[in-house]
């Protein structure tokens, strides 16, 4: 009895003496990078185990428990061997850790137990929150504001994604094109969509922007106003699960645009080379929209112009104005159609000052051709040397038959 009372005291007391020199492993400071962790990226995960005690630790490790969405990187272990800690000494440990692209938001629980060849470990329960990388679509920009009644335009729409996580299946959907009032009337919209209504972009990174064609019409009988053109953007983030929508919307101007355009009359009387003739051009506004301080100019290489500026002032739409110059032909015009060019400066309903650019033509006859287009009469200059070859031709007989007598 008193043989196996000893025996028991020695192992209590040998276990006693390794406690007592053994370490003390606890796990001090824990952190991980980034804050808040993202879902499908990498985090670093690192603790710093401290030996508090003033003795040694020998093989002295740290275990790290993991559950989903978070897991090791492939083929690491989830023990670090730490080797010995002497008295008063730490240890920084590092894990790269993996988060599941499909977790939720949430804070997740990673626990931490020491362990060493003699005496106790220690556990420490740590908390990694997880954020989903959410993308975010908005529309930045719409390259064509303006528009002209009856018109059909493409407008590009620029959209981008602002979020932190990529955007799948965006589909850009204008809404109906009719607005029901409180009073049940309901109102047609001006401007409309050309063909589909639904646009569709396959996907977006983080940054990304991808420009979408929108076809638009808009009425022959819209009022010259600005016009709101309301849209709904749709998508869902990576995993395909989350749908997610944006409203947005594009501002359309529609201006009363001139249009202005001429003609020019036939040069009267008949132009031929070397002579002078008037040419009579008229001016009109087909547009919806006025042109004010209207200045037409005139040149052509094959005449000299008398007025080649002249001030029109202001076409309202479906205005009319005409205005005639002088032209004295070159004279080694050649006969034919020749061109003249008709430079028109204008303000619009804008304000902005527009330059325009055209082409009429004029014919040239050969002086025969104009003398039978004049009803076969000869020109001035035919009687002018006709008077003059008579007037010689009297002086001639006056001295030769007159003087005799």
């Amino acid at each position: 009895m008193h043989k196996n009372a000893f025996i028991f005291a020695a192992i209590f007391t040998f276990l006693f003496m390794q406690t007592a020199f053994a370490g003390q492993l606890l796990i001090g400071s824990v952190n991980y990078n980034p804050i808040p962790a993202q879902a499908g990226e990498n985090l670093f995960f690192w603790a710093r185990v401290d030996n508090n005690v003033n003795a040694g630790a020998k093989g002295a490790a740290l275990k790290i428990a993991l559950s989903y969405p978070l897991s090791l990187e492939p083929g690491k272990s989830d023990i670090v061997a730490l080797g010995d800690l002497g008295a008063w000494q730490s240890a920084a440990v590092t894990f790269n850790l993996r988060v599941a692209p499909e977790a939720l938001d949430g804070n997740y629980d990673v626990v931490l137990s020491t362990s060493e060849s003699a005496g106790a470990g220690f556990s420490k329960t740590a908390s990694v929150k997880v954020l989903r990388r959410t993308p975010k679509i908005e529309l930045i920009e719409s390259t064509l504001s303006r528009a002209e009644p009856g018109q059909e335009i493409v407008t590009y729409l620029i959209l981008k994604n602002i979020g932190f996580g990529t955007a799948q299946n965006i589909i850009v959907k204008i809404e109906e094109d009719r607005t029901v009032t409180t009073t049940g009337v309901v109102v047609e919209r001006k401007v409309k969509p050309v063909g589909s209504a639904t646009l569709y972009v396959k996907g977006l990174l983080p940054g990304e922007t991808a420009s979408v064609p929108l076809t638009l019409g808009i009425d022959a009988d819209a009022a010259i106003q600005t016009y709101m053109v309301p849209l709904k953007i749709y998508y869902t983030d990576s995993t395909g699960k989350d749908v997610n929508f944006t409203s947005a919307s594009i501002g359309l101007t529609v201006i009363g645009a001139p249009r202005l355009d001429a003609v020019a009359g036939p040069l009267e009387p008949a132009a031929y080379p070397g002579g002078e003739s008037e040419i009579s051009i008229d001016l009109f506004n087909t547009g919806v929209g006025s042109a004010r301080f209207v200045v037409a100019e005139l040149k052509a290489e094959f005449a000299e112009i008398g007025s080649s500026k002249v001030f029109i002032g202001t076409l309202d739409a479906d205005g009319f104005d005409s205005f005639k110059t002088k032209m004295r032909i070159a004279g080694n015009a050649v006969p034919g159609m020749q061109p003249i060019t008709l430079k028109l400066t204008y303000v619009d309903e804008s304000n902005e000052t527009k330059t325009e650019e055209k082409t009429l033509n004029a014919r040239v006859y050969s002086l025969q051709e104009a003398q039978a287009l004049s009803g076969g009469q000869p020109s001035i200059w035919f009687y002018v040397a006709l008077l003059l070859a008579l007037f010689i031709a009297g002086k001639f007989a006056y001295r030769k038959f007159l003087k005799k007598k």
